[in-house]
């Protein structure tokens, strides 16, 4: 696990490892908020919601632009995995609606937000999963053995 989860957010992460018998180390990662061992050539990046999502599209998106580049260049897939309780798959984010767009424009909207995640993923190879807050942990570890953690 990267070392920037937030401290508040990865209690329940791990106690979802330690039921599973997961070990865990805690460092800087290049890419994503998560890794295996067995598989450093995928990595998962953990939105604590839609929003957060939205924000790294708007003001963050250089910067998230330079790590789903940075995991393309090293053959390393990226998993956008967004904790949301309404929205389950890609598809519905499109019907998404971003409380701060009725302040201003340059917010971004469901329609916005499904385009991007359509481009990220036939530019960069990136896989978007969503699930809810009580199943990140479980999420997380199913999605690393799937892609051979």
């Amino acid at each position: 696990m990267d070392t920037r989860e937030k401290p508040s957010q990865t209690e329940r992460i791990f106690e979802h490892f330690d039921n599973q018998g997961v070990q865990y180390l805690i460092k800087k990662l290049d890419v994503g908020d998560y890794m295996s061992f067995s598989n450093i050539k995928c990595a998962i990046d953990r939105k604590q919601s839609i929003r957060e999502y939205a924000a790294n599209m708007g003001a963050d998106h250089a910067r998230f632009k330079r790590e789903m580049i940075r995991a393309n260049e090293n053959g390393i897939k990226l998993i956008l995995l967004i904790e949301d309780d309404k929205i389950k798959s890609i598809e519905d984010v499109k019907k998404w609606w971003n409380p701060n767009s009725m302040f201003h424009q340059r917010f971004m909207t469901g329609e916005m937000l499904y385009k991007g995640m359509n481009t990220q993923i036939e530019r960069y190879g990136v896989e978007f999963h969503f699930c809810k807050k009580e199943e990140t942990g479980y999420r997380i570890v199913e999605l690393l053995k799937e892609n051979g953690g």
